[in-house]
């Protein structure tokens, strides 16, 4: 509005649009644009975070990312490391990062953290406390993977040079991603379902286990993935069991697996069973689908784990007809039996822990809420003797581009 327009207006209705004038300019001087803005060349980006324990203190470990050597616009410098390890002590994991300021030239940054590593001291002695600070954090993701560090420390774990990825926290992070879609055993664990399966009702969590194979210090040398075949790496191997926040013990390649089919997290895998002679039969998991129900019989509780899946033949190493009908169904009975094995050894594993890993318990708590709040507390004896009823219907989709292996009618 033009100023010989405000002065054509009513006394009243000048003064309203003057005090609407004053009160945007107070609310513009109010405004101080981006007050906490950083800029990059002043933080240390932190991809992967590792957490030990100390007699009395927590060591940090961070990896950092050394923007010269993963620059796009110019090459990395031969015998450089595309990253820095920093790690300090401290009571809290909060004063330790911010400790590291004595040795690291930027301020720790941690928001885009692809991993955390909880070394196996730490997590036996439980991992709570230790989270509370990433979990508090505003500016924290929390779609990043935790890890479990086997038989030895986060710190270790870090500072293993990897093939094929320049970053280890990638590489990790990657693996981790990957192996979930197509491997079975695998889990992808973010902190927000972590920490909800700590607090949760009739459950205990799982986690990722990793560890170092072959000789550390060789892995902790770049010239480890300057040859074909490293020397030394590190590959995720099963499951992490935990009491709540405490590390328990680990579940073996097969009852990792029996563990993904019950909580159906099985997205695509292979499997194989023996043959009726010698050699084995391969399938891949093309879809899968588990239910798990309630009920009670006579005031037991009761469990009924229901499987549906679709699987095709991809690979015969014995001479087995499969081009006849009936031979595919004996094939999949055997499935099914295996696939039934495959979670009652997880089961079995989880008794011998005392945890109830499947979530159970929370089953019932939703579907039977009377009955959950009159055994929750026993409920830890109960699982120990729970009557769990397997059901899996198996069916072969494909054999393949040939019925019977070609090598049946090799004379020898």
């Amino acid at each position: 509005m033009t100023i010989a327009g405000l002065l054509s207006l009513s006394p009243v209705r000048l003064i309203r649009q003057l005090g609407l004038l004053a009160l945007c300019l107070a609310l513009l001087l109010s405004l101080t644009g981006c007050w906490n803005r950083r800029e990059l060349d002043t933080l240390g980006i932190v991809l992967g975070l590792g957490i030990d324990k100390t007699e009395s203190s927590y060591r940090v470990s961070v990896q950092v990312v050394d923007p010269g050597q993963v620059s796009v616009s110019r090459p990395a410098s031969p015998g450089h490391s595309p990253v820095v390890l920093f790690r300090s002590e401290a009571d809290t994991l909060f004063e330790a990062l911010r400790k590291m300021t004595e040795v690291s030239p930027r301020k720790i940054y941690i928001s885009h953290i692809r991993v955390l590593i909880l070394g196996e001291a730490l997590a036996r002695e439980g991992v709570g406390k230790a989270l509370d600070f990433l979990s508090r954090d505003s500016e924290m993701r929390t779609d990043f993977f935790l890890f479990v560090a086997k038989h030895a420390t986060a710190e270790s774990i870090l500072k293993v040079f990897t093939p094929l990825s320049n970053i280890p926290a990638y590489k990790m992070y990657d693996a981790l991603l990957t192996s979930s879609r197509a491997w079975a055993p695998s889990a992808t664990v973010t902190l927000d379902r972590f920490i909800d399966e700590i607090v949760g009702t009739g459950i205990d969590p799982v986690l990722t286990s990793i560890e170092v194979v072959g000789d550390q210090k060789e892995g902790e040398n770049p010239r480890n993935v300057s040859r074909i075949s490293a020397d030394t790496f590190i590959r995720t191997n099963g499951l992490a069991v935990f009491r709540k926040d405490r590390l328990v013990g680990y579940l073996n390649e097969e009852e990792s697996i029996g563990y993904n089919y019950i909580r159906d997290r099985v997205r695509s895998t292979v499997t194989s069973i023996p043959c009726e002679s010698e050699g084995r039969i391969a399938f891949e998991n093309v879809h899968s689908k588990t239910k798990v129900k309630s009920k009670l019989l006579d005031g037991e509780p009761v469990i009924e784990v229901k499987m549906n899946s679709q699987v095709n033949l991809g690979e015969v190493l014995c001479k087995y007809p499969t081009s006849v009908p009936a031979n595919i169904k004996k094939l999949e009975r055997s499935l099914e039996k295996h696939r039934i094995e495959l979670m009652e050894s997880a089961v079995k594993r989880a008794r011998e822990y005392r945890v109830d890993i499947f979530g159970f318990g929370h089953v019932f708590y939703h579907e039977h809420p009377g009955y959950w709040k009159k055994i929750q507390k026993d409920w830890d004896r109960r699982f120990q003797t729970l009557q769990i009823d397997y059901k899996a219907d198996i069916q072969i989709l494909k054999v393949g581009t040939v019925f019977d292996p070609f090598y049946k009618d090799v004379k020898e």
